[in-house]
């Protein structure tokens, strides 16, 4: 790259500008790179990915370019030993000395920021091995290839020398060599870092060494001029041109098809085309160069020719810049500040390095071991534009630490808990109540105190009360210690922490406003509850009920009508209230289950009723000082802000006594403003949530626990050695008991699809978080919603009327329910319950009544709309996987957990081959969740093949697994030509199979989806 061994009397100045160029096109593909993960949402996706793809032609244009340096410099001199000791003391001291002393700064850098030993045994073994591999950061492996080439630079120019007409096959054995090591890499070798390897790079260094030894020859090709425009050279530029941007295009076009919508495309298409496009650019750069250089004012090349000297120093540095920006600058989400953020993380690389590099090259002795070989400084003008530059330099340097030193305060200011203890405000409580209300809401979690504030600032009566032993309203919130939110944002948004924007607003928003951040204290959330509760004269708050039942008559129907509730008082006085409606706000949905409303329990809803998320007991560490805190942002996959942290996965490594009852796993932090923190990992398994006695038992393990994994956080995690255990939560985190079955129950295909409802009160986006069930299996996200309708059908339960549940146990499938469950969604459920029960009673109906009206519900969504809660479903690009053709088999095996896609839904891998151990596997499922309709054993047919897991899924045994999971029995058995005679297979979907021998996933799914339907008459839509 900053090879100098052309004579001063040889020297072409137009390859400073080459260098220029690609110098350019390395920092534009390091500052799009993020956004090509982050920015896959917005609607600008496809520039992110165009420039990202199109630029990638950097670094192999600086190969091209050493070797065309070096073989037009030495080809025409004597190869003697004093040529060869000469050329290897300068790649020495210019190349290896520079590579060695940034792989220490990289090393030291990134160490550091981890917040990882630098000194040790350990440490000092990495370094070794990443220096030797090129792997001390991301870049440095071009250096490393260099390194080889120059290696091998001696023995090629003898060989080019010895037998010349092996130039005139320079470039083709280059595209023979490379290709051969991609292929046998591929199909036998299978070496991990192949990108390390010059073998990957040969086409790049053989074509750079023919154009070098031909350059006297083709010069007049280069340059682009009336007076070389013959017609053969100009449809030679016009090929060159054409062909650079067609495979740029198409290059550019695959990427774009596999990162946005999850196409998957064979490895050698796209070794072909960055091999091509590359190829091309190196030409096209060139000649770009040459063009700019005698065409264009000479104010740009001088503009330009800096960036070339300087090339190396700028390659080697400009990553340390983009580590600091990225570290210390804020996520704007997909918002139009990101833009922004990218632009000027360019425009930071560009301009420190640049500043850097020439200030140093020009005041600081021996910068050539930083930066390699540097431009001459003598002569007394070349002296004057240097110092002008250097001031320049020094000036943006300046002005990079001003704006770096502002974005590490705000950084700071972003983790600096500025709030104080709050005083707990009182809660006003009343023993005077009335024998009748308009609403009654059981339950003061957060999804009840949204309904009964949302129902008094409607004009009705309320009464609200509380039949567990707490002394503060927020229950989950205060009580259980969560004091970490899962946060619906609203797609296209921001997702900082900071500045966040969210789904349906409304009374959440207003509670939100009221706390800390993302992560609260206890005080804070209890007295913004309080407040709230106690701002609404209408409200009556019973705290501490005791033998709270549901109240209810049959009608003429045998219906059942709930018309109040009874309960004991804490003084033991009995009550029994007649109201309107009733909402069950328990997190149980305890008042429904006691007037007979119909549940489903855990995943019963696929076959497994035993089945349940784990629960957890949120338990205190104290002494954590501001420095604790912020020390937190430098430990290895954590995130931190003012009030929330979230990573240190290492705590899973935590072994309980007792394993297959209590596990950790990494961990979510929530901090308080008194120097303690609560702390949401631990799982305990073989919890019944219904059984108060295995409650006990649960928070009697967790208690136990909890001061043993303090010790084991405090003895094995740096940030905790000076922390102590500060006790537990008064209440479990129980995730999930009930599912109510209602007069709609969302689905998994409601979700994947990102559904509106004509019905909808409240939005969802909330990754499906699907926790540990028990020990032996990880929690997982199987999917990421961008935004889905909650119908207000799901709030109401069959067989019961006056009667609204909201929270985690409404009318949720088991899967969509690991989303919905979130406290935001349950709050705008509350809120919308309210207004519901107030148009019934205006209207004299039942709220199922109210339910079946599209009328009365546009009018709920207007009334909500009107009371602050935004039921806008935002513009967002449709996922990937729903418009690939095994969209529909796809939504039948997630539903029924065959696969999962992970928060960025690209895991499905509906392209990628299935195999016959995978599909049987996969097909077991059918007999958990319909065991009428498949009480076969899919296992079964593995039996009679060696190695099942490595053997392609033909269309033949796919059918054969079908068979054997509806029936076991050889005499039932049934093959493709029955199945398509009795319509359980679609001839559409064997259409859509490509290659009969070897069924992709997604195919496999469509078979089984067919099958589901067709025979067993059920559908995932």
């Amino acid at each position: 790259m900053n090879t100098k061994a052309l004579r001063n009397q040889d020297r072409i100045p137009e390859l400073q500008l080459v260098r220029a160029l690609a110098i350019l096109c390395v920092l534009t593909v390091h500052a799009s790179a993020s956004a090509t993960i982050a920015m896959q949402n917005s609607g600008y996706y496809w520039i992110y990915n165009f420039i990202n793809v199109f630029m990638r032609v950097g670094t192999p244009t600086f190969i091209f370019l050493s070797s065309f340096v070096l073989f037009y410099s030495y080809y025409r001199r004597p190869l003697d030993r004093k040529l060869i000791s000469s050329f290897y003391k300068k790649r020495l001291l210019y190349i290896l000395v520079p590579y060695a002393v940034f792989s220490a700064i990289y090393f030291v850098v990134v160490r550091y920021g981890a917040n990882q030993a630098l000194f040790d045994a350990e440490a000092l073994a990495t370094f070794w091995k990443k220096l030797l591999t090129g792997k001390a950061y991301a870049h440095l492996y071009f250096i490393f290839i260099s390194i080889q080439f120059y290696a091998l630079f001696p023995v090629l120019l003898w060989a080019t020398k010895r037998w010349t007409r092996l130039v005139h096959f320079l470039i083709p054995l280059g595209l023979v060599v490379q290709w051969g090591f991609v292929l046998l890499n591929k199909h036998y070798w299978h070496v991990t870092n192949k990108g390390s390897w010059s073998l990957s790079y040969f086409s790049f260094f053989f074509l750079g060494a023919a154009l070098g030894i031909y350059y006297p020859k083709i010069k007049n090709w280069i340059v682009v001029s009336k007076a070389n425009a013959s017609l053969t050279r100009v449809s030679a530029w016009a090929l060159l041109w054409t062909a650079w941007l067609t495979v740029a295009l198409v290059h550019v076009t695959v990427y774009y098809q596999a990162r946005a919508n999850g196409v998957r495309f064979n490895s050698t298409l796209y070794e072909f085309l960055w091999n091509f496009h590359s190829l091309t650019s190196a030409l096209a750069i060139v000649q770009a160069a040459f063009y700019i250089y005698r065409r264009f004012p000479n104010s740009l090349s001088k503009l330009l020719q800096p960036l070339g000297r300087y090339s190396f120093g700028i390659y080697l540095i400009h990553l340390l810049f983009l580590y600091t920006y990225d570290r210390f600058m804020p996520d704007y989400g997909i918002s139009w500040m990101s833009h922004f953020k990218y632009l000027g993380s360019w425009a930071v690389m560009l301009s420190a390095s640049l500043a850097v590099v020439a200030f140093l090259a020009k005041f600081l002795p021996g910068a050539w071991m930083l930066f390699g070989r540097l431009p001459d400084h003598a002569g007394s003008r070349r002296n004057v534009s240097i110092r002008k530059f250097a001031t320049a330099g020094t000036a943006a340097v300046l002005a990079v630490a001003i704006v770096a030193i502002g974005i590490w305060v705000k950084k700071e200011e972003e983790i600096r808990n500025p709030n104080v203890q709050q005083a707990e405000v009182s809660l006003n409580t009343t023993d005077k109540l009335t024998e009748s209300y308009d609403v009654v809401v059981v339950g003061t979690d957060p999804e009840g105190v949204a309904a009964a504030v949302s129902a008094a600032r409607n004009g009705l009566s309320v009464l609200l009360v509380e039949g567990r032993n707490r002394t503060m309203l927020g229950g989950l919130m205060t009580h259980g210690g969560l004091n970490s939110i899962d946060l619906i944002y609203a797609p296209g948004s921001s997702t900082s922490r900071n500045n966040p924007v969210f789904l349906n607003k409304g009374i959440f928003q207003e509670f939100y406003e009221q706390i800390e951040g993302s992560s609260f204290d206890l005080t804070t959330a209890a007295n913004a509850f309080a407040r709230m509760v106690n701002d609404e004269p209408n409200i009556d708050l019973v705290m501490n009920a005791r033998d709270l039942k549901p109240l209810s008559e049959k009608d003429d129907n045998g219906q059942i009508k709930v018309t109040g509730v009874s309960f004991k008082t804490d003084k033991g006085a009995e009550r029994n209230i007649s109201s309107s409606a009733v909402i069950d706000a328990t997190q149980d949905a305890d008042i429904a289950a006691a007037a007979g409303a119909p549940f489903t329990f855990g995943r019963e809803d696929l076959g497994e009723p035993d089945a349940k998320m784990a629960v957890t007991l949120v338990f205190k560490m104290s002494g954590v000082t501001p420095s604790v805190w912020n020390s937190f942002s430098r430990h290895p996959n954590t995130g931190v802000d003012a009030m929330s942290a979230w990573g240190f996965s290492e705590a899973k490594n935590y072994v309980s006594d007792t394993p297959e009852r209590v596990r950790m796993r990494g961990l979510n932090i929530g901090r308080q403003n008194d120097d303690t923190m609560l702390i949401n990992a631990m799982h305990i398994f073989n919890v019944d949530p219904l059984d108060p006695s295995s409650v006990e038992k649960a928070l009697a393990t967790g208690k136990a626990e909890a001061p043993k994994i303090v010790d084991y956080l405090t003895k094995n995690t740096k940030e905790f050695k000076n922390l102590k255990f500060a006790g537990t939560a008064d209440e479990l985190y129980v995730r999930e008991t009930r599912h109510l079955l209602g007069e709609y129950r969302l689905t998994l295909a409601d979700v994947m699809d990102n559904r509106d409802h004509w019905d909808a009160i409240a939005y969802g986006s909330y990754d499906l978080d699907v926790q540990s069930t028990d020990h032996t299996n990880a929690g997982y996200i199987l999917m990421s919603p961008y935004q889905y309708g909650i119908p207000f059908r799901t709030l109401v339960p069959l067989q019961v009327d006056n009667l609204l549940v909201v929270g985690r146990s409404a009318s949720y499938d088991s899967l969509p329910h690991s989303s919905a469950r979130v406290i935001p969604v349950g709050m705008a459920t509350g809120q919308a319950a309210s207004v519901a029960v107030k148009l019934a009673k205006e209207h004299g109906i039942t709220v199922r009544e109210l339910s079946r009206s599209k009328d009365l519900i546009a009018r709920l969504r207007s009334d909500l709309t009107g009371q602050g809660v935004d039921l806008t479903v935002h513009e967002f690009k449709k996922p990937a996987y729903s418009e690939h053709k095994a969209y529909r088999g796809l939504l039948a095996a997630a539903s029924l957990l065959m696969t999962s896609g992970s928060s960025n839904n690209k895991e499905f891998k509906l392209d990628d081959p299935s195999n016959a151990q995978r599909y049987a596997y996969q097909l077991t499922r059918l007999n958990k969740a319909h065991p009428k309709a498949f009480p076969g054993k899919a296992v079964e047919a593995m039996k009679g093949l060696d190695k099942p897991g490595e053997i392609p899924l033909s269309l033949e045994q796919a059918v054969r697994t079908i068979s054997l999971a509806i029936s076991d029995d050889p005499n039932e058995a049934v093959d493709l030509d029955q199945m398509l005679q009795r319509g359980w297979i679609k001839p559409n979907t064997l259409d859509a199979i490509e290659k009969r021998e070897s069924l992709t996933n997604g195919e496999a799914f469509l078979l089984m989806r067919d099958v589901l339907e067709y025979y067993a008459g059920i559908v995932y839509e």
